[in-house]
């Protein structure tokens, strides 16, 4: 399933005397099977984008073109959702009110589990308070794949884990779209994320889309980049800093890696 943006604008408290708009005219496509990722400062209407294409939020002006029975959202903090008293049965909400029996509900929530790296049989019964962090969230992100979306849409999915936890959910993610072909739309500040999940990158700006390129080509553009406000990828920015010092090193070079390559 494709989606399509057209000329989106919302502005929240229209009329009002704080009336602000959240979004200005926005027209992209993201494509199915894509990893696309939105980025922008805090306030620049990632969220509010992705809220649209949930269908959370009815436009202003402007449309978008998608099936929401096929998308599914996590909230930024999404642990903070988990109320059930066993893994398994927080897992199983979703799909029950999507209609499925007991057992129906069961089969998906375990299948769910299984994608995230949870053991249904070794953690099912367990109380989803009693788990890590990084647990916490995989449960929770299990609670959307168990609703078999086809789009999922994931705001800032590892905002106050540590750098291992942060690293395990990345992956986890990456390899569930892999595996089901999922198309992805990642909301982050971390732009090392980006430089290597993504294969789409949106800019947003003051509730404008000011970039919609691969990663390579938007991170081509750092200065633009940093007078809106948003870094660089850890490789591009120690690249920089070496060619002020006169170090021939190619435009190309955004990660890490790429930096390692160049150096050697």
């Amino acid at each position: 399933m494709d989606i399509k943006v057209s000329n989106l604008t919302h502005i929240f408290s229209q009329g009002m005397p704080f009336e602000t708009i959240a979004l200005n005219g926005i027209t992209c496509d993201i494509k199915e099977g894509e990893f696309a990722a939105i980025i922008g400062r805090t306030g620049s209407g990632k969220t509010t984008l992705v809220q649209h294409i949930a269908g959370l939020l009815k436009p202003t002006s402007g449309s978008v073109d998608a099936d929401r029975k096929k998308i599914g959202i996590v909230f930024q903090y999404p642990e903070y959702q988990l109320f059930e008293e066993t893994v398994l049965k927080d897992v199983c909400f979703g799909p029950k009110n999507l209609g499925f029996n007991e057992e129906e509900a069961e089969a998906l929530a375990k299948d769910a589990l299984r994608l995230v790296g949870i053991d249904p049989e070794l953690m099912g019964a367990l109380s989803p308070f009693n788990l890590s962090g990084g647990e916490k969230r995989r449960v929770a992100i299990a609670g959307v794949l168990a609703m078999k979306p086809e789009v999922l849409i994931l705001d800032e999915p590892t905002a106050g884990l540590d750098p291992k936890g942060h690293d395990g959910i990345l992956e986890m993610i990456n390899d569930i779209k892999k595996k089901k072909n999922l198309t992805i739309i990642l909301v982050s500040h971390n732009m090392d994320d980006v430089e290597k999940y993504a294969e789409h990158v949106l800019v947003m700006h003051d509730g404008k889309l000011v970039m919609d390129d691969s990663p390579k080509e938007v991170f081509k553009q750092g200065e633009k980049l940093i007078g809106i406000g948003l870094g660089l990828p850890w490789g591009e920015t120690i690249a920089n800093s070496l060619r002020e010092r006169g170090k021939q090193i190619s435009k190309e070079v955004l990660s890490y890696e790429d930096l390692l390559g160049a150096l050697k």
